[in-house]
């Protein structure tokens, strides 16, 4: 077993924190980009385009 003097084991548990931070900063970013709603996605749910069906049956896959 490996006693680490306190420097490492500050310099680790610093890591260890930065890292859980960067990652939460990385989520936070990825979960505001898929709540935004882009202008082409409002259009659609106020007027359909004509000639585009709103359902389709499948026959067959």
């Amino acid at each position: 077993m490996t006693v680490l003097q306190p420097q490492e084991a500050r310099a680790r548990a610093g890591f260890s924190s930065w890292a859980r931070r960067a990652l939460l900063a990385a989520l936070a970013v990825l979960a505001t980009g898929c709540a935004q709603l882009v202008p082409q996605t409002m259009a659609l749910r106020t007027d359909w385009p004509a000639g585009v069906p709103q359902t389709t049956e499948l026959t067959s896959v």
